[in-house]
């Protein structure tokens, strides 16, 4: 491995999952991920944000299988079980939040998305997705259900194919608005109907990540309300970018 290159690993949830209420949930377990801690320790060395800048902006190198670690959409979970796990093993991590979820406790729509697939067979959702898209043509300028099945119900190297086209048709394919309602309604008759509280319950806040910060680990920007950028023109994507940086 060339000295000047570095392995980057991405996490999302990290919790005990085993005999917890979302067990199905799309997440690593506990265990797992100290147990990949262990093995990169022994293995890799770590670097830090700067060691890479530097490398990219001065050249100066790397050791030789860096690995950097970064943790993407301000979980609770990063707060109570990996900060406490990364400090005591001295590494150093780099967590992104959406500032929308941490600093005005909004529940964002993929995070819906992935406790309702927790909570309900995804062939029911993938039919209660249909249905209303069939009941909102009139209204709406949808394609036929025949038509978006053949463009997106195709499975991924990580989800069925009913799973992948329900994620695809509610993330990015149908209007915001629609996605946004659907969305919200499956999560309040499969999930919880308390949306506020169950974000006090997911994200951290914002003392929580300055305290991680205090703590020798990194804070990013992960935009303000987890937009796939490349599915929003260019003015709302500044827009998100510089309300993320301004919080």
């Amino acid at each position: 491995m060339a000295q000047n290159s570095c392995s980057i690993i991405m996490y999302h949830y990290v919790r005990p999952l085993l005999g917890t209420r979302f067990a199905k949930l799309k997440a690593l377990e506990l265990s797992s991920f100290e147990r990949q801690l262990d093995y990169l320790l022994q293995e890799y060395n770590f670097v830090t944000p700067d060691d890479v800048f530097n490398s990219i902006e001065h050249l100066t190198p790397l050791p030789e299988k860096a690995v950097l670690l970064t943790f993407d959409d301000g979980y609770r979970d990063h707060f109570d079980y990996v900060y406490p796990l990364l400090k005591s093993k001295g590494i150093v991590g780099v967590f992104f939040p959406p500032t929308g979820a941490i600093y005005e406790n909004v529940l964002l729509d993929v995070n819906r998305l992935h406790f309702v697939l927790a909570s309900v067979a995804p062939e029911l959702l993938v039919e209660r997705l249909e249905d209303r898209i069939v009941s909102s043509r009139q209204i709406e300028s949808f394609k036929s259900v025949s038509e978006y099945r053949g463009l997106f119900f195709k499975n991924n190297r990580y989800d069925s194919d009913n799973v992948a086209y329900f994620k695809r048709m509610l993330q990015h394919v149908l209007p915001e608005k629609f996605r946004s309602d659907l969305s919200k309604d499956l999560f309040a008759e499969y999930v919880d109907s308390d949306e506020k509280q169950f974000c006090h319950e997911l994200y951290m806040t914002p003392s929580e990540l300055k305290e991680m910060k205090k703590g020798g680990m990194e804070i990013g920007s992960h935009g303000h309300s987890h937009y796939w950028l490349e599915k929003i023109g260019m003015e709302q994507q500044i827009n998100d970018i510089e309300t993320s940086l301004s919080l």
